[in-house]
């Protein structure tokens, strides 16, 4: 059974009316236990939720015995969701997984009084940040990165942000278990009056009280003139421990129930600068410049000022490949500039005058039959290098017209992917503008682009039963890979099987697919051929059609 990222009946139990009970003649029985030592646990709150894929919240809350026992009486056929809270433990859906569950079966010849239901316990990730002088660092912005699947790649993921406190600590608790690591962002203390000063210089001059501020940072300030010299520092972003790629990383393994610590001492390095030269501009409606690494991908923090018209001055950067954006207001247009910037010292950008607000790609997108009630399309652009462009809109018909965000300047590849409505299929792509290979675009960079894209609906389902040497199998992780591995980490879909082996996956477009059913696969990169490999030979080839599917039974692996 699959969650979204906050299921109805994990996130709303508390703030929604109990949902009508569904009565009849069956029962949930079992013993909540501690997932390390398997003693049964008193006093664990349970919510049960009718669906395995629940759209709303519970019908009952009950909780366990001295030793952990439980049980929902009058219940009636179908299937149900459990979930166990308490102090100490991590929220918990009955054979939890990511954000996938497995869902109860509950009928004639349906075994639902022997549930064994393991919850861990929570685990802790505290540190501390210190600066150059090893004094505490407060307001550091400190972000919990858990290493999770995204699109079928093991990756970093922010789990949580916290700021430190007065004595530069922090504290994530309430963790499950996994692989974690932390990364830091800090200013300076003293940095806010060096950007105040604005050279292009690294030296910063102000008039401040300079025993005050040696005597907090034990840097010392040359005098000039009655002014004393700050430096123009910044704290390089850290991940633990103390490195400034996140590729390398150390990542702390948290067991159920365990603390680590990642304490950082950081030290200041000069800051860069870049100004931009970009020609005349309207004084009443100035540009707005960001700034955004491309190595994470992230907007970074700037001070921005200007220094003469047409002149702005963006300092505070550390060493890096940034990508540039300006962009200005002309009327009801707003347009823009894009330049990738090599930062290795202070730098100076001149950008053409502006007449252009990009490449601009637009067209039609067809279909075979109008969506019910206007259903909403997203279309996007995607690059090789994980950039992408959205375009947005909702259905009027058969025909709707669809722009994507403005594209750079730049010859490139994009491919073109549906994303909603869900099972849609591309049958025919033609470009003006670009060339088309399939359903990817390949643009000059000099021309904008008018589209035309044919799609059918399918929303295709696929069900069947997960099986362990010819039993029904709860747990498995299913898998249903697309023909084209190009296709994998966007198109590729999971669910976990319930407690009868059963499972189902929807929204799913016409073609051949690879069916699997793993056991333990739930930190497989599964969007890599090469790993994938040994298991594709075992699965299920399926070619899904808008003909009636049979259940599709598939051994786990």
């Amino acid at each position: 059974m699959l969650a979204l990222l906050c299921p109805a009946f994990l996130c709303a139990q508390d703030q929604t009316e109990p949902q009508p009970r569904p009565n009849g003649p069956y029962q949930i029985r079992g013993k909540v236990v501690n997932g390390l030592t398997g003693q049964g646990i008193a006093e664990v709150r349970l919510s049960v939720s009718e669906g395995a894929q629940p759209s709303g919240g519970p019908f009952e809350q009950i909780e366990t015995g001295p030793d952990g026992s439980f049980r929902f009486d009058h219940l009636a056929e179908g299937k149900y969701s459990v979930q166990a809270a308490r102090q100490g433990y991590a929220p918990q859906a009955y054979l939890q997984h990511e954000n996938f569950w497995t869902g109860i079966a509950v009928g004639a010849a349906k075994d639902s009084q022997h549930l064994r239901f393991k919850i861990f316990p929570s685990a802790t990730m505290t540190g501390q940040v210190l600066d150059e002088n090893s004094e505490p660092v407060r307001g550091a912005s400190a972000v919990l990165l858990r290493r999770e699947l995204n699109e079928g790649s093991l990756r970093g993921a922010v789990a949580s942000v916290q700021q430190t406190n007065d004595e530069g600590r922090y504290r994530f608790d309430h963790l499950p278990a996994g692989k974690y690591t932390v990364s830091v962002t800090a200013t300076p203390w003293y940095s806010r009056y060096a950007a105040q000063s604005g050279t292009m210089g690294n030296l910063a001059r102000l008039p401040v009280a300079g025993r005050q501020l040696n005597a907090r940072s034990g840097i010392n300030f040359a005098a000039d003139g009655g002014q004393e010299q700050l430096p123009d520092l910044v704290y390089p972003v850290l991940f633990y421990s103390g490195v400034r790629d996140e590729n390398d990383a150390e990542w702390l393994t948290l067991r159920p129930g365990e603390t680590a610590a990642a304490d950082f001492h950081l030290q200041p390095m000069p800051s860069l600068h870049v100004q931009v030269f970009m020609g005349e501009t309207d004084p009443e409606r100035p540009p707005s410049i960001s700034l955004i690494r491309s190595e994470e991908g992230q907007q970074v923090g700037v001070d921005l000022r200007t220094v003469s018209p047409g002149v702005m001055e963006a300092s505070g950067l550390l060493p890096g490949r940034y990508h540039l954006v300006v962009q200005e207001t002309e009327g009801e247009t707003s347009k823009m500039r894009e330049q990738e910037v090599d930062l290795a010292e202070n730098t100076r950008v001149e950008l053409a005058s502006i007449n252009s607000s990009g490449l601009s790609v637009r067209g039609e997108f067809h279909t075979e039959a109008a969506s019910p009630g206007g259903a909403g399309i997203w279309l996007q652009l995607k690059t090789s290098d994980g950039r992408a462009y959205d375009a947005h809109l909702q259905s009027s018909g058969t025909t709707s017209r669809f722009e994507f965000a403005p594209l750079p300047q730049e010859a490139g590849t994009y491919r073109l992917l549906v994303i909603n409505p869900p099972g849609a299929t591309v049958k025919t792509l033609t470009a003006t503008g670009a060339k088309v290979s399939g359903l990817k675009l390949q643009l000059d960079g000099t021309q904008n682009v008018q589209l035309s894209v044919t799609a059918v609906q399918d929303n295709l389902a696929i069900q069947g039963m997960a099986l362990k040497e010819g039993q029904p199998f709860a747990g498995a992780m299913i898998l249903l890979l697309p023909e084209n591995p190009e296709d994998w980490a966007q198109f590729a879909r999971r669910d976990q099987s319930d407690s009868d082996g059963t499972f189902r996956i929807a929204g799913m477009a016409a073609g051949n697919y690879t069916l699997l059913a793993l056991e333990n696969g739930w930190e497989l990169e599964w969007a890599k051929p090469e790993v994938m490999k040994p298991y594709l030979e075992k699965g299920l080839p399926l070619q899904l059609t808008k003909a009636p599917q049979k259940p599709a039974h598939i051994e786990v692996q």
